[in-house]
């Protein structure tokens, strides 16, 4: 039938409204969509409800456009960077203490390569997570560096920190999707984009991560053995030596697995 045709287009946001049609098929597909949004109201689904927002008078404002654009830009940059991070942890080249030192010196390009997207991608949180408008000061970029996970950073953290983003980006797009529709705007066109978006979220966060407190004394308490240098290291994340005897590495070695071998040589 040709009304519900039309109202399927309205509906998927291919099209505003019927205006060009005669009165007749107008009220059918005033109808149509009428039954079809109280359909999409009633089930307190997320993607429905911006689906029901078609026919809606008014469109996104300039400034909702923006937020929309960019946190979907934060998504797509986030798990470009999350791929990168991943295929260095495949090669055990992350960690607390492998890490450490690829992020201090490189001499591989898929670890360039990393640190690029790492680059590129603070500004994209700042602005797409947290909200941040105009030029970025040096120290705003300190600060949203600390909420990406870098090669350095533990496996568990990392996790845990990746988790965070997506889903406080994934939220940010939600509630100006709602917010828009909840005040008579169309946002029916991104309904499908966005639960591509929340599809990719949940099964980013969809393993259950818990960040365990370390039961044993850490290196300062010496009352613990432990097996390895990188066990010493990846339950004292933090210690305040790690860099020092890095950088002293760095001066003697031409590779991360010379570096490796002199630090554990101590």
């Amino acid at each position: 039938m040709k009304a519900k045709g039309i109202a399927d287009d309205i509906l998927s946001g291919v099209r505003p409204d019927a205006k060009l049609y005669d009165d007749e098929t107008q009220k059918m597909v005033a109808n149509i969509l009428a039954k079809e949004k109280k359909r999409l109201l009633s089930t307190g689904n997320v993607i429905d409800e911006i689906k029901a927002s078609a026919g809606n008078k008014l469109d996104l404002t300039q400034g909702q456009e923006k937020v929309i654009t960019q946190t979907t830009n934060t998504i797509n940059a986030l798990n470009a960077y999350e791929e990168g991070l991943d295929a260095l942890k495949e090669a055990e080249s992350t960690g607390v203490l492998k890490g450490r030192i690829n992020s201090q010196k490189f001499w591989r390009d898929d670890v360039a390569t990393l640190k690029g997207r790492l680059e590129g991608l603070m500004p994209a949180i700042a602005r797409g997570v947290f909200g941040e408008v105009g030029v970025l000061t040096d120290s705003d970029i300190a600060r949203y560096k600390k909420t990406i996970p870098g090669m350095e950073t533990p496996e568990k953290a990392a996790e845990f920190l990746l988790n965070d983003l997506y889903e406080r980006t994934s939220d940010m797009i939600e509630q100006t999707l709602l917010t828009a529709a909840r005040n008579n705007r169309n946002v029916s066109r991104h309904a499908d984009a966005f639960a591509e978006i929340r599809k990719l979220v949940n099964k980013k966060i969809g393993k259950e991560i818990e960040m365990q407190p370390i039961n044993k004394k850490d290196i300062y308490g010496n009352t613990v053995q432990y097996g390895s240098l990188e066990e010493v290291l990846a339950n004292n994340p933090n210690n305040p030596g790690l860099d020092q005897l890095i950088e002293e590495a760095l001066e003697e070695a031409d590779s991360e697995q010379e570096v490796l071998d002199i630090i554990l040589s101590l």
